[in-house]
């Protein structure tokens, strides 16, 4: 058991996992998801490291190509980039999926090359494109929101960006691989009407 008093550091060696890419966790369930790319599914961990649930199963109507980076909000559920797709896809804790956000193309709200994915207070869905160099936003219900950013070195711009978090004061952190940075941003909301 961890306590911050005594914090203790546990290995599990999972069989199951083939080649782990991306974690996030579940409250409600008290679970770790990890996002596996050797089995092309998410696996939920109980506290003690035992899979309590993997999805999608074989025979669901969406497959996971290349599941990299996930992310959990409780008004979301739990948001998955599919890479090799060009989309995310979003499941509940239980594995029932909720749908798909953007898809492969050049046009705004699609995506080519997804990767870190992050959700704020609010329910909105981050995504960080690695082909486009940006960041786009997508309300809870998929629709795009707006993008930022494009290749370059200068502040807002990126070179291969690969991992996005939200923290509690719905601060945008974009790790920029190539600029051997990390970027800080602030989503204001949308402007009166």
């Amino acid at each position: 058991t961890w306590s911050p008093e005594r914090p203790q550091l546990t290995r599990f060696d999972l069989a199951d996992l083939k080649n782990p890419a991306g974690l996030a966790y579940v409250p409600e369930r008290q679970a770790l998801c990890v996002a596996d790319l050797g089995t092309r599914t998410l696996v939920l961990l109980d506290r003690d490291g035992k899979p309590i649930a993997q999805f999608p199963p074989d025979d669901a109507p969406v497959e996971l190509g290349s599941p990299m980076h996930v992310a959990y909000h409780p008004d979301v559920g739990l948001v998955v980039s599919d890479t090799i797709n060009g989309r995310l896809v979003r499941f509940d804790p239980d594995g029932t999926c909720r749908g798909t956000i953007g898809s492969a193309g050049d046009g705004t709200g699609n995506l080519a090359l997804p990767k870190g994915v992050a959700a704020d207070s609010e329910g909105h869905v981050y995504v960080v494109d690695a082909r486009f160099e940006n960041v786009q936003l997508f309300d809870r219900e998929g629709r795009v929101l707006m993008d930022f950013g494009e290749e370059g070195v200068q502040p807002g711009q990126f070179s291969l960006p690969a991992g996005i978090c939200v923290d509690g004061r719905n601060r945008i952190w974009v790790a920029d691989t190539y600029n051997c940075r990390v970027q800080v941003f602030q989503f204001l909301g949308a402007p009166p009407e």
